[in-house]
């Protein structure tokens, strides 16, 4: 006869080891969510680790619990010895501003009835918020100033100060930014001239606290086209953009340019001429204005949007 031997590894009231770690444990709504989970194993006998979240408010994501909203396994299964990583990535958007959420991991080897744990505790940034106003309501392109206020903006003080940023939006919709992200409250520019019989214009005014999180409000005023040939607009566009480069706001040559690219795309004349000039003079205005404009997202979206109000007239600049 022989005899066969079997090691048996007994992990009766052995439990993994358990963590997780996260970049903050603040968060904004819409944010992707990432937490790192680590799970040790010392036993090669299996083991699983779920995912799990406590709302501490009821209804926080709705209708959704955390398997709709997640791209991540919840439950992972272990065969061997080893650390291994367990992340949960989820949609942010469907969080509450000023929740606050328990994400908890769990992991127990199999056949154990003793498991471990590890927690984290995430809060929802809650926007700032507050007002809008413009004066005056109702002026000219090119000729008036308007004043856009961003009043009485309130946010947790410890999430302060504020940074402040304005938009307008076009006649499709979208959204064209005016300044880049400052502590001002307040941009005072020429703006470019509204949309349909009314000459409607939409303008928004957003906070930004330290940590990223923002919000907005709009107002629409009127603002007419500015009458003028387009050869007048060329030759007044010459000492226009000088004084404004004087000024070395960067923001304000931007908005300008796109307010005389609105001047252009309402005239009727045919003749490309002083087209031709005006448009190479808003060109070389907002380089110009981009040599002293930060390189961050905000720089880049507000020089891309100047060139962009351009982009139909470009191709008969390089004609010439």
């Amino acid at each position: 006869s022989s005899n066969a031997t079997q090691d048996i590894t007994v992990v009766l009231n052995q439990i993994p080891d358990v963590s997780i770690s996260a970049d903050s444990t603040l968060v904004n709504k819409g944010d992707a969510i990432s937490l790192a989970g680590q799970v040790i194993l010392k036993y090669a006998t299996g083991a699983e680790s779920e995912w799990t979240l406590e709302d501490t408010t009821p209804g926080l994501i709705g209708d959704r619990n955390l398997q709709n909203v997640t791209s991540s396994v919840l439950t992972l299964q272990m065969y061997q010895s080893g650390t291994f990583t367990h992340n949960l990535v989820f949609d942010g958007s469907y969080l509450v501003e000023g929740a606050k959420y328990t994400l908890t991991v769990t992991s127990a080897y199999d056949g154990s009835s003793s498991s471990s744990f590890a927690q984290i505790n995430l809060e929802v940034n809650e926007a700032p918020f507050g007002e809008i106003s413009v004066t005056p309501t109702t002026g000219t392109s090119i000729e008036d100033d308007f004043k856009i206020t961003a009043e009485e903006w309130s946010d947790t003080a410890d999430h302060l100060p504020l940074k402040y940023l304005f938009h307008y939006y076009n006649e499709e919709g979208s959204s064209k930014l005016l300044r880049s992200a400052a502590y001002g409250n307040s941009y005072t520019a020429s703006l470019p001239a509204g949309y349909g019989g009314n000459h409607t214009l939409t303008v928004k005014a957003t906070a930004r606290d330290i940590y990223e999180a923002s919000g907005s409000e709009q107002a629409s005023i009127t603002v007419k086209s500015y009458s003028t040939s387009i050869a007048e607009a060329a030759t007044l566009a010459t000492t226009y953009f000088d004084d404004l480069l004087k000024g070395y706001s960067a923001d304000e040559v931007f908005t300008s340019v796109q307010s005389f690219a609105r001047l252009i795309d309402g005239s009727n004349e045919t003749s490309k001429e002083y087209q031709v000039e005006l448009v190479g003079t808003l060109v070389s205005s907002a380089l110009s204005a981009n040599s002293y404009v930060d390189s961050d997202a905000d720089g880049v979206e507000a020089f891309a949007t100047t060139l962009g109000s351009l982009a139909d007239y470009l191709p008969d600049l390089g004609e010439e």
